[in-house]
């Protein structure tokens, strides 16, 4: 058996789960909505001197970055993290929860797009996204990751390994019920389906052959290990070209019930516990056995 040494990021988990994945959003992307959220929410407040006030210390945030008084659609290109015309000019920052909620818009701005406008016919301040249909309050990271447009999506499916199960297992929800419930499967089922679908299997990285040589002394049991780890070195060495880490050796039993000593390495290489150790060497024995008497 043999995998990768590493599958990258396993981009898919935070895309909802009625599209096969399991909706955990990085905790740096929820960190940041949360704060984008919270200023618009507070200047679109229903409670009018709560807006005013948070209207109020904005204009006061961007005019002291920007060295003049600002205008309405200043307060947009502020929050938006515009950084050339006057917005270029040295000094004047003040933290606060207005230049923090630019910092992320700049941030996400790269991501998904995330642009901050003023809207001359309403005469209040909006965020503009790129998955159309969407009011500000309905903004959130799972709204935007399962989007076709998106950066999380576009990655995602350009990944040779992880991307091309979920181009397929993304498209229909009612073959995604069980991700959240895992109802209609059993729990080894479950466990299995989330690491299988992004191909990260925790599999171990071994190349393993069993030979059952006749017992003609040890140099028999030698010779027979030799030829094995010989036969098989050249796909090891492929598979390391590939980045892959391998563990190539053999596991000698004798028809007679003899049993290699060097086969003690296999076994820990394969991570098998001390006590199913000690069942395992005695039924392969029986295994070698059982070949003579066929």
């Amino acid at each position: 058996m043999a995998r990768p040494a590493s599958t990258g990021q396993q981009r898919g988990v935070l895309h909802p789960s009625f599209q096969s994945e399991a909706g955990m959003m990085p905790f740096s992307d929820r960190t940041d909505l949360a704060n984008i959220q919270h200023a618009f929410r507070l200047l679109t407040s229903p409670d009018s001197e709560t807006s005013a006030l948070a209207k109020s210390l904005l204009k006061r945030v961007a005019e002291w970055k920007l060295g003049r008084p600002a205008l309405e659609e200043d307060l947009a290109a502020y929050l938006s993290g515009k950084l050339d015309g006057d917005f270029a000019r040295d000094g004047g920052d003040i933290t606060s929860l207005w230049s923090d909620a630019r910092n992320v818009s700049r941030r996400l701005s790269k991501r998904i797009g995330v642009q901050w406008v003023h809207n001359p016919t309403l005469g209040d301040i909006t965020i503009k996204l790129p998955n159309a249909g969407k009011t500000p309050k309905e903004i959130s990271l799972p709204a935007v990751a399962r989007d076709p447009g998106t950066p999380f999506y576009i990655i995602l499916i350009k990944k040779p390994n992880q991307g091309k199960v979920y181009e397929v297992t993304c498209r229909s929800k009612s073959f995604n019920g069980f991700i959240n419930s895992g109802r209609y499967m059993r729990f080894a089922d479950w466990r299995l389906i989330h690491s299988a679908r992004l191909n990260g299997l925790p599999l171990i990285d071994v190349i393993i052959d069993v030979a059952i040589p006749i017992e003609n002394r040890l140099v028999a049991f030698k010779d027979a290990r030799e030829r094995k780890i010989s036969k098989y070195t050249p796909l090891a060495n492929k598979l390391r070209e590939k980045g892959w880490e391998v563990f190539l050796d053999a596991f000698l039993v004798g028809p007679l019930g003899g049993w290699d000593n060097d086969n003690e390495k296999v076994l820990r290489a394969l991570d098998i516990s001390p006590r199913y150790s000690t069942v395992m060497r005695k039924l392969s024995s029986g295994l070698g056995i059982s070949t003579w008497s066929i």
